[in-house]
């Protein structure tokens, strides 16, 4: 036999071993920054009442991500566009949950990823009179610091409009303890460097991580290939980040108990991605990228 050997991926171990003998030297938050208080991770099942009526397209969409003969081009590109009409469905639903975060008092950040999502967000804290900073793709470098001082020292703002591709790194918002992802992203790595703008230095109490996920949409695709590939970052030494771990916790605010597809990926031990299946996730999230620079 002659070749490479491209199936998936083994001696995770003798890697990491060799990284960190070898490559690599890691030193951890939880080592060097000691001071910081617990990291917390909550997912939300977003109510099904509030999620818009799926349309042919969608269906169409999902078949296809199911179609063993396709092309693995179109499924990605299916995934893709499956991925941007999610957004639009969970909108009324987001908005409802952010609505009632407000009437709490809370302070807060919410990352989104399709600009359609963060207008939205924006405009129902606009209906409802709320102080806010925003910042996405088309917000000038020379204006963040001064948003961002906006946030942390006045008290009137009391939500952060972020882009998760615009704002994972770079900025400070200690001033909130709690971080909303309204949708997911195809980087694992991206989503928890995202968190981190609020668990950093200065930030004196526990901050609470929520992913808003909703069923029957691609988050049911998606949830499971972020978990699969940092679980594979997690076995090379490559990252400590685990959204399974006893920190994390499932909040089910679905009214319809006989669809359990997200809370089944929380509960089983899914089969780990191959090397395909991870060359395919990156590809569809460069495929992203590429189509948010035309727009």
């Amino acid at each position: 036999m002659y070749g490479w050997d491209f199936s998936g991926s083994s001696n995770m171990k003798e890697l990491k071993t060799l990284l960190e003998t070898q490559f690599m030297i890691r030193r951890l938050k939880s080592d060097v920054l000691k001071q910081l208080p617990q990291k917390v991770r909550n997912i939300v099942v977003l109510n099904a009442e509030n999620i818009k009526s799926r349309n042919q397209y969608m269906d169409d969409l999902e078949r296809m991500m199911n179609d063993k003969s396709l092309k693995k081009a179109q499924v990605r590109g299916a995934l893709l566009e499956y991925f941007h009409h999610t957004g639009d469905a969970k909108l009324p639903a987001i908005c409802d949950y952010i609505l009632n975060l407000l009437k709490e008092g809370k302070k807060f950040l919410v990352f989104a990823h399709h600009q359609k999502v963060i207008d939205g967000i924006s405009e129902i804290l606009e209906n409802n009179k709320t102080h806010y900073i925003r910042i996405d793709g088309k917000t000038p470098s020379e204006e963040r610091k001064d948003v961002c001082d906006q946030f942390q020292t006045e008290d009137m703002y009391r939500v952060a409009v972020l882009s998760i591709c615009a704002a994972n790194s770079g900025i400070t918002l200690t001033a909130a303890k709690l971080v909303i992802f309204a949708e997911l992203y195809w980087n694992p790595g991206i989503l928890t460097q995202a968190e981190d703008r609020a668990h950093r230095i200065g930030q004196a109490e526990t901050v609470t991580i929520q992913y808003l996920l909703a069923k029957s949409t691609a988050d049911d695709y998606l949830w499971p290939l972020i978990q699969s590939k940092l679980n594979v970052l997690n076995k090379a030494g490559l990252s400590k980040d685990n959204f399974r771990d006893n920190s994390t916790t499932v909040l089910d605010h679905s009214t319809s108990p006989k669809q359990m597809s997200i809370l089944d990926y929380l509960e089983d031990d899914n089969e780990e991605l191959d090397e395909d299946d991870l060359k395919y996730l990156d590809e569809v999230e460069e495929s992203d990228c590429k189509r948010r620079r035309k727009c």
